[in-house]
């Protein structure tokens, strides 16, 4: 039976037994950690005879730790991919505004136009034309247009040997009777007849004894007449807009 001695530094020869050679001992080295953490000695435990020749001896003399694994290891640090693009500020905190809706395009109609008024002769006007003594400037006041034309056509005319209406007055409250009808044809051929300044004054207020106040009231109906003749020219679908329809 083999002897199993513990050596602490050296080899020990047990005496008075036969030498066993190199290949016949058996060596195990059983390594004991005492302690914590690793720190612990290695003691060595040989099994067997004698040990071999220094030369065929190998001593371990040193010792592997595993040192012992620690939860401190340092976390590698997580690195988030930034925000960026439409939406998203610098600072990854709140949204920018949406883009502004493109404007939208196309034809714009123009507001709707205001129709213009044509007002009759202003209030309180009157022209006697004489002969026949008739208030002419009453039908265009009251806007009986009608009533003037047929006026016209049954009394203007010399009787019972009357002087005749002259010829400008005649023509003249014709063709404002007719444009404010919108008669724009007959209305057109009376007032070319009706003479320009200064023509004009001496051809009418005839009989009339104011000849001023009456010569300042034939100027404003021919000036009337003419501006409705001049809106029907630019437009030939012009109305009269009168504040009440013409009788």
């Amino acid at each position: 039976m083999t002897e199993i001695s513990l050596v602490a530094g050296r080899r020990r020869r047990p005496t008075g037994r036969p030498r066993l050679t190199t290949t016949s001992a058996l060596s195990v080295l059983v390594f004991l950690a005492t302690g914590c953490g690793g720190g612990g000695e290695a003691k060595k435990v040989v099994l067997g005879g004698p040990p071999s020749s220094p030369e065929t001896t190998t001593a371990l003399d040193a010792t592997t730790t595993s040192p012992p694994a620690t939860a401190s290891s340092a976390a590698a640090p997580t690195t988030r991919p930034s925000a960026s693009g439409p939406g998203t500020t610098a600072a990854g905190r709140g949204t920018d505004p949406p883009p502004p809706h493109p404007p939208v395009t196309g034809i714009i109609p123009p507001p709707p136009t205001v129709r213009a008024v044509n007002q009759y002769l202003p209030p309180g006007f009157v022209d006697i034309v004489s002969p026949p003594q008739t208030d002419a400037g009453e039908f265009l006041r009251d806007g009986r247009c009608s009533d003037l034309l047929r006026d016209i056509a049954a009394s203007w005319k010399p009787s019972n040997g009357d002087p005749a209406v002259p010829d400008q007055d005649l023509f003249l409250y014709r063709a404002a009777g007719e444009a404010c009808l919108s008669q724009w044809v007959p209305a057109e051929r009376d007032f070319q007849q009706v003479k320009p300044p200064p023509a004009f004054a001496t051809e009418t207020c005839t009989f009339e004894r104011d000849k001023a106040a009456c010569l300042a009231a034939r100027t404003l109906v021919r000036d009337w007449t003419a501006g409705l003749l001049a809106s029907h020219r630019a437009n030939p679908a012009f109305v009269p807009n009168f504040p009440f329809a013409p009788k």
